[in-house]
């Protein structure tokens, strides 16, 4: 049966509704990973000079503002497409077509930057194996399940997040032990949270650039309205549970993390957490599951989460012919936007081997940072002032938590380093010239919104 609000939006229910609220929590988590602030250990650590845990508060406590933005918007247009789809109803569907632009850049990069962390951490575990190799078998599985379907990921994302929180309690314990009995910093103190000589504006926001990376991810979800039941219901709080739960987990194990090496700065970033893991447990058995648990979450989880994410922009984006219609093809059997599968499963291979990590963990913030503040602003302009949903609850649904979400991702935007702007800039500029290009001067919608009142 079609979904009659889709068609109340102009579209037909064509992609396989199947997921619950569990299947898309679940989704979110894995898709931001459990063990995310443990892979970035060594690099968030440098750049935040041992303040790990109160840059993951700070992030969090900004992206859940960012999360009741989207959670406002998927309420009232419950489609895939995320950003892009609501900046279009919320602005114009030509400043949405440049937001969906810009978050691309986010979804295309982020399959890239883990799967070429998974691939440092199985050179750890199976010594000589081609970086190309261990990337090509990586992707070739990711897309075959993004092909087959919504389902076959989600069994396999339940999986991986047992998997992952056996490990994360593994570490606590022992970490906490060895604390506990002396070792590293010797005692349970509140140096990783906060130390008032090592705060100040400018390392906070250039910490806070790395460690957004870690908490993207709650936002892909919008992208799975279509085949998630209820939508409007199941997404808006799953946003925000996925959100503290990740809080929660990255705040404890970098917590217990710093206090056994307190020192950032003679950590590998590579292999910053694994020296950590070392130091703790100095057997052979936590350390080789925690390895093994970092690739399989980052290559089966993260990575084919973002690319399922990716798709589905891109299929809407195909869908509204904004892109070449093709995109938005179905397979006639999985009811799965395969061609735009497949064409990230090739973007991420070429990315993975082209891009070094430290590089993409800087650039995949700012698509998706810029588009956050689109969503906010948008957020504010249709509802508050528009639409004139004003009082107390207006004033703080649609003028308080936009703001406040505004400005944290502001301040992050802020510690991007220039060359992240420079090339991010690019970027949107090139989309701006596509899109005035596809749309004839930007004067063609989409025949979804011609239809509406936009």
């Amino acid at each position: 049966m079609a979904d009659k609000s889709l068609e109340q939006l102009g579209y037909k229910q064509e992609l396989k509704r199947s997921l619950g609220f569990w299947g898309v929590v679940v989704y979110g988590i894995i898709f931001t990973c459990p063990m995310a602030s443990m892979q970035m250990f060594g690099y968030v650590g440098q750049y935040a000079n041992g303040l790990d845990s109160l840059v993951y508060i700070i992030g969090v406590a900004g992206m859940i503002f960012t999360a009741f933005s989207y959670g406002r918007c998927i309420r009232e247009w419950p489609i895939a497409g995320s950003v892009f789809s609501y900046v279009q109803r919320t602005i114009n569907p030509h400043v949405g077509f440049v937001a969906g632009w810009l978050i691309l850049i986010d979804y295309a990069l982020i399959p890239g930057l883990v799967l070429s962390l998974a691939a440092v951490f199985v050179g750890i575990l199976i010594p000589g194996i081609p970086v190309w190799l261990a990337l090509l078998v990586f992707v070739l599985v990711d897309t075959a399940i993004n092909y087959v379907g919504i389902e076959l990921a989600d069994k396999e994302n339940i999986a991986l997040f047992i998997i992952q929180l056996a490990g994360i309690a593994a570490f606590l314990v022992t970490g906490a032990i060895y604390v506990w009995r002396g070792g590293g910093a010797g005692t349970f103190n509140a140096d990783p949270i906060f130390q008032p000589s090592k705060f100040n504006i400018n390392f906070v926001a250039s910490a806070l650039s790395i460690a957004a990376v870690t908490l993207l991810g709650f936002d892909a979800m919008t992208t799975l309205a279509e085949e998630t039941d209820r939508p409007q219901k199941l997404i808006p709080p799953g946003m925000i549970a996925v959100l503290l739960i990740i809080g929660l987990l990255f705040v404890s194990s970098t917590y217990i993390g710093r206090l056994i090496h307190p020192n950032p700065a003679d950590l590998d970033p590579n292999t910053g957490f694994i020296n950590v893991v070392i130091r703790a447990v100095g057997g052979k058995p936590l350390q080789t599951y925690t390895l093994i648990a970092f690739v399989l979450s980052l290559a089966f989880g993260t990575a084919l989460n973002s690319q399922l994410a990716a798709s589905r922009i891109l299929y809407s984006m195909g869908r509204d012919k904004l892109i070449p219609g093709i995109f938005g093809k179905v397979h006639r059997r999985f009811k799965t936007p395969y061609v735009a599968s497949i064409t990230f499963g090739i973007v991420t291979f070429a990315i993975a081997n082209l891009i070094g990590i430290e590089a993409l963990s800087r650039l995949v913030n700012f698509g998706a940072m810029t588009s956050y503040m689109m969503l906010n602003a948008a957020v504010f302009w249709f509802f508050f002032i528009r639409k004139r949903q004003r009082g107390v609850a207006g004033f703080v649904w649609h003028f308080l938590f936009p703001l406040c979400g505004f400005i944290v991702i502001g301040y992050v935007w802020y510690g991007f380093d220039p060359l992240t702007k420079i090339v991010g800039s690019c970027w949107a500029v090139l989309g701006i010239i596509y899109g005035a290009v596809k749309s004839k001067g930007y004067r063609v919608v989409p025949e979804a919104l011609a239809k509406l009142e936009i």
